[in-house]
């Protein structure tokens, strides 16, 4: 799957991803603490909508689960985040539109 450049920041127990979807930019905000955090994702056709974030650490990988309201109660996914060498890869688990478990993986690679 090809996506856009991606900007990671940190500061303390907070980590900022920002990137671009589509016209818009994304900022999402995450609490390496295991706070939990509020965000804003894309819902559908252009809408968004609040999504509750608690990402923890698993060893050297940062485990996220992203919970927001569906139409038919809470959504739950799981996003996993490790660096291999100079690449970041970002797994995400959750439930198909047909109820199977899906995965994707993203890889990016260090610009800068």
């Amino acid at each position: 799957m090809m996506t856009g450049p991606l900007t990671i920041k940190t500061a303390g127990d907070v980590l900022t991803i920002e990137r671009m979807q589509g016209e818009a930019k994304v900022v999402t905000t995450l609490n390496l603490a295991g706070q939990p955090t509020e965000n804003q994702m894309a819902g559908r056709q252009g809408a968004t909508m609040a999504a509750k974030y608690v990402s923890k650490w698993d060893g050297a990988k940062l485990v996220t689960t992203i919970t927001s309201e569906g139409p038919n109660g809470p959504i739950t996914r799981t996003e996993t985040r490790w660096l291999e060498g100079s690449t970041l890869v970002v797994e995400t688990n959750r439930t198909g539109r047909d109820g199977a478990p899906m995965t994707t993986k993203l890889v990016y690679k260090k610009n800068t």
